[in-house]
């Protein structure tokens, strides 16, 4: 691994290093600051099977959302 891989999961919360009960939160506190109401259950838990940080599950959540 590239140090700026390991640096990436030093600092992004993602499957790899949080658990769904605590990504979940992480989630809908970024969808709230960009304007979107709070992740489902389905949606929330996709991405983070799918391995994605939260702001980027946000982004993803919002463009199939609009």
């Amino acid at each position: 691994m590239t140090n700026l891989t390991l640096k990436m999961l030093e600092t992004m919360r993602t499957k790899a290093n949080t658990e769904f009960m605590a990504w979940w939160p992480l989630l809908n506190a970024e969808l709230t600051r960009r304007g979107w109401g709070e992740a489902g259950f389905s949606d929330a838990k996709g991405c983070w099977e799918m391995g994605e940080a939260p702001e980027t599950a946000a982004q993803q959540l919002i463009a199939v959302w609009s």
